[in-house]
């Protein structure tokens, strides 16, 4: 997790650059795209190029995304959180484990009271 954070923070880059690694068929590979992307959205031109994944396939993924978008004012985004709070499913990488409903219910706080959800 170190090694994506870091590299997602060096090497700057549009979000849309990563969207073909979110139909990737290695789930990991999947939320690490989505988290690196998730970190460099800020346009609207990002919120595009993101918005159709708030319907992936994996909860995981769509969870980081809708953090991301949401924290950005997007209302389907938020609406995809909410709808995850319950979730059971691990979010990959997370050490302590942690569940993409505790994950959205924390992004939907952070939105909340104003913080980054990212």
């Amino acid at each position: 997790m170190h090694a994506i954070n870091d590299a997602a923070h060096r090497h700057r880059g549009e979000s849309a650059s990563l969207v073909v690694l979110l139909a990737d068929d290695d789930l990991q590979v999947r939320w690490a795209a989505a988290y690196v992307a998730a970190l460099w959205a800020d346009d609207a031109a990002d919120v595009a190029a993101l918005e159709p994944y708030l319907d992936a396939g994996d909860e995981s993924t769509r969870a980081v995304i809708a953090g991301s978008l949401a924290g950005l004012g997007h209302a389907g985004a938020r609406r995809t959180l909410a709808s995850l709070t319950s979730s059971p499913a691990t979010m990959p990488f997370s050490d302590p484990p942690l569940t993409v409903g505790r994950f959205s219910s924390d992004a939907l706080a952070a939105i909340e009271r104003g913080g980054a959800a990212r």
